[in-house]
């Protein structure tokens, strides 16, 4: 299919870009569609709401493309946004609105969402963390879908394979009861401080995780180990042992292409996971490279792997069942 004329625009976070994470995936993914179609691309940085519902607006009326064979793509990099949609007129059919991490159920029907279910890989990050005595979940704030199906993730699967005691449960600790929960890498170091010693943290707060790599860098004979999120976080401080990756940049980069070939079979009707391979878990393969402290449970050189290894299929099962039970 010949590729059609294009205006793409990105609407980051209230974060932005720049977090070494999840919205410099969204954005890679998007400025790599552009270039491979030729597309014309653009990027709001919103500081409030209002600018969101003003951005939107004028993004609708700025003319009708059907004479033009124009296609007009907006990527909202956040659920949080939905709110703008609302009341809106539906522009014409050349227009598409793209929600990173969407609940489509929730949109308009003009507006379509890329998920990333993390259900699937956090129980596996749970399962692999199962023998560890005090598994912690920091979570940017309460209330959040998308946080919460890793947070149920987590606990599910560390539960269910837990070693030490089972009935205990991960401690859960949110950062904030808002957006700046995401942006509070303090308040993570601080937390990390009041920690146990062979504590295991599973972070979910964004830009904040950074304050949980700082502090296991700054603190060479903490006996703490953290999970890395979003992106494949080994180099970013020791005591790493895997990391839960979304491709999110892939995903869009091969959404957005397909759009611009006037393929419109691509757009996901359920969300990636890790039956997919969108959202999985990387070992770190130098986790035991730089190493002064551990505890004896993970002394062998392929635990992690092993561990890996040994749930990944139960992990995917039970995602398949926890997906049908949120269907039903």
């Amino acid at each position: 299919l010949p590729v059609r004329r294009a205006d793409i625009t990105l609407v980051t976070s209230f974060q932005g870009s720049g977090d070494l994470g999840y919205n410099d995936l969204i954005f890679d993914g998007v400025c790599n569609a552009a270039s491979a179609t030729g597309a014309t691309l653009s990027v709001i940085r919103p500081t409030s709401t209002d600018d969101v519902r003003r951005e939107l607006e004028q993004w609708i009326t700025e003319g009708d493309t059907s004479s033009t064979g124009l296609i007009r793509v907006l990527v909202f990099s956040s659920m949080d946004y939905a709110f703008a949609l609302r009341g809106l007129d539906t522009p014409d059919s050349n227009h598409l609105i793209l929600v990173v991490d969407g609940d489509e159920e929730q949109l308009p029907a003009w507006c379509r969402a890329v998920s990333f279910d993390r259900y699937g890989a956090s129980y596996l990050a749970g399962c692999m963390a199962g023998e560890c005595p005090c598994p912690v979940i920091m979570a940017a704030r309460a209330g959040d879908p998308v946080l919460q199906r890793a947070i149920d993730g987590f606990s599910d699967g560390y539960t269910g394979v837990n070693a030490y005691n089972s009935s205990s449960a991960p401690q859960l600790k949110y950062l904030a009861d808002d957006y700046s929960g995401f942006a509070s890498a303090d308040k993570a170091y601080r937390f990390c401080s009041s920690l146990p010693e062979g504590a295991f943290v599973f972070p979910l707060a964004g830009g904040s995780d950074s304050g949980v790599y700082k502090y296991i860098r700054e603190h060479d004979f903490t006996n703490i180990l953290a999970a890395g999120m979003d992106v494949d976080c080994s180099g970013m401080a020791p005591r790493i042992p895997f990391s839960l990756t979304v491709r999110v940049d892939k995903a869009i980069e091969k959404i957005l292409t397909a759009v611009m070939h006037n393929d419109m079979t691509l757009l996901p009707s359920a969300p990636y996971d890790l039956e997919s391979g969108y959202v999985t878990i990387e070992v770190n393969p130098g986790f035991y490279d730089s190493l002064l402290i551990w505890e004896d449970y993970y002394d062998s050189p392929d635990y992690w792997e092993n561990r890996k290894t040994t749930f990944l299929r139960t992990a995917i099962e039970a995602e398949r069942k926890n997906s049908q039970t949120q269907r039903q």
